[in-house]
């Protein structure tokens, strides 16, 4: 079975290319990695001091504000990850585009990224990276990989109204 895979990824490497879905309040969108490599603000960026790879990386990545519409400073977002983990982020820092700047970080089919460690897989398909994070004070928890979803959170006064 295992030639049979690895015969199907060569001849059709999209057949296996990761989506990433957007639940943001403007609606529900699903991204292929085809269609965020092809999105127009995409570049190389590097990254000097990863947190999860502890050195230097290199990444095709596009800001992340650019593709957050309808998100406004004052919301939370949630980046969801294939395992389950979810990682509860304020918008106003992953809208800024000067300073500490997120972007999502695109691991490409021909271009996989090193593994996080043995018996483990690598940050990606999707990983938020931040240039210049000092800046704003991003902490490493704020740097979720794996990431499969970024969902719009309603207001901390709709989710929990006994905290009123």
């Amino acid at each position: 079975m295992r030639p049979l895979l690895l015969l199907l990824f060569l001849l059709c490497p999209s057949a296996f290319a990761a989506t990433l879905t957007l639940e943001l309040p403007n609606g529900q969108h699903t991204l292929s990695t085809e269609q965020l490599l092809a999105n127009a603000r995409a570049q190389d960026i590097e990254i000097p001091a990863d947190v999860s790879y502890k050195r230097t990386m290199h990444y095709r990545a596009v800001p992340l504000a650019a593709l957050l519409d309808g998100v406004k400073p004052g919301d939370h977002l949630q980046a969801v990850a294939l395992d389950g983990f979810a990682a509860e982020l304020p918008a106003a820092p992953l809208l800024e585009e000067k300073g500490s700047r997120a972007w999502l970080a695109i691991e490409e089919a021909g271009k996989p990224w090193p593994k996080l460690g043995d018996g483990k897989p690598s940050a990606g398909p999707f990983y938020l990276v931040w240039t210049d994070p000092r800046a704003a004070g991003i902490g490493p928890e704020q740097w979720p990989f794996q990431v499969a979803s970024i969902r719009y959170l309603k207001p901390l006064a709709e989710r929990f109204p006994a905290l009123l």
